[in-house]
């Protein structure tokens, strides 16, 4: 017995997956060289969110159709163009900040705007070198007819729920069954939280917080609302370990960084002399991208102990399978 209280799971199912869909398109066409950045940004979440629920929403669909993995890809195409776009934007904004906040400084600071500066301008000209694979990722979208598709494949949905009147207790039993897996992949990862070097482990785990925190939230209006406090924990233990993660790449970018740019000035000037100038701001900044990463890490791990202790994950489960939990978020007896 699952703990679903809608009355129309398809239509609801149908709704949330729309819902995603146009405000990806309605952000898309926002998209240009020059436009706020804020376009991408919802575009991109949205079409996160939106493979989110086409995975989690499966079982609804229509018996018969293999739209699904179709879908779901060309989606997870036009979702890796948007994120490598607003990744490096956010980079871009980041380092503005930093070179805005060394500007009126002494000339200690200042001797660090060279370095940074080039910085800039190789993330400024990877972005701009970006912009055309951007644009091409949107217009074969457009062209795919993916959306189309895809509101014809709810379009039936629903019809067939209202006209077959279709059981949807397995089917949800099946949705909850799907959330679990999420919330079991993110528990294993557990086993690396401790290892301050497992970078690619804990960006792993990143994402699977995400997915569980985007599937609790779709789920929570179905659930009559029991989901919203686990969800925004979920999403808290996201945040962390996404602050973590932009530290990491700055820590991996940083020295290849440095190596190709004694490449250029040795072949440019024919000596490395030049080079010297932007050598302390780039270290600069890898040790403050060191040092706030050691902070942040420990943060985390204090916070991922408590929720376990806490119960968390027990608590998600419970929730998603219809089970009453105890105060340490396990499961009661029947």
């Amino acid at each position: 017995m699952n703990s679903f209280v809608s009355e129309d799971p398809f239509r609801y199912a149908a709704e949330t997956l729309l819902s995603f869909l146009s405000r990806f398109e309605e952000q898309a066409a926002g998209i240009a060289p020059g436009a706020d950045i804020e376009f991408l940004h919802r575009a991109r979440v949205a079409t996160r969110r939106l493979r989110a629920a086409l995975s989690l929403f499966a079982p609804l669909m229509p018996e018969g159709r293999d739209d699904g993995r179709e879908q779901a890809a060309s989606v997870r195409r036009v979702t890796n163009a948007l994120g490598a776009a607003r990744d490096l934007d956010v980079q871009i904004l980041f380092l503005r900040e930093k070179i805005a906040a060394l500007v009126p400084a002494a000339e200690s600071g200042k001797a660090l705007l060279p370095g940074l500066n080039r910085l800039l301008l190789r993330k400024t000209q990877s972005r701009a070198r970006l912009e055309g694979r951007l644009i091409r990722a949107l217009l074969r979208w457009r062209d795919s007819g993916t959306s189309d598709r895809l509101r014809e494949s709810l379009r039936r949905a629903v019809m067939a729920s209202e006209e077959r009147n279709a059981p949807t207790d397995d089917r949800l039993a099946r949705i909850a069954a799907q959330a679990e897996r999420e919330l079991r992949s993110a528990r294993s990862f557990d086993l690396f939280v401790r290892d301050e070097t497992a970078v690619t482990e804990l960006h792993e785990l990143r994402k699977a917080t995400k997915r569980v925190r985007y599937m609790l939230e779709m789920l929570d209006p179905l659930s009559g609302g029991a989901l919203s406090d686990v969800a925004d924990r979920f999403q808290a233990l996201q945040d962390d370990l996404g602050a973590i993660h932009d530290c990491d790449v700055w820590i991996a970018e940083i020295p290849p960084f440095l190596a190709r740019e004694r490449e250029r000035t040795v072949a440019y000037f024919g000596s490395p002399r030049p080079f010297a100038r932007i050598v302390a701001g780039a270290e600069f900044l890898l040790d403050d991208r060191r040092a706030e990463r050691s902070t942040l890490y420990g943060s985390f791990v204090k916070t991922w102990e408590r929720e376990l202790a806490d119960g968390l994950f027990g608590r998600a489960s419970d929730l998603l399978n219809g089970r009453g939990s105890n105060e340490n978020g396990e499961a009661a007896d029947a």
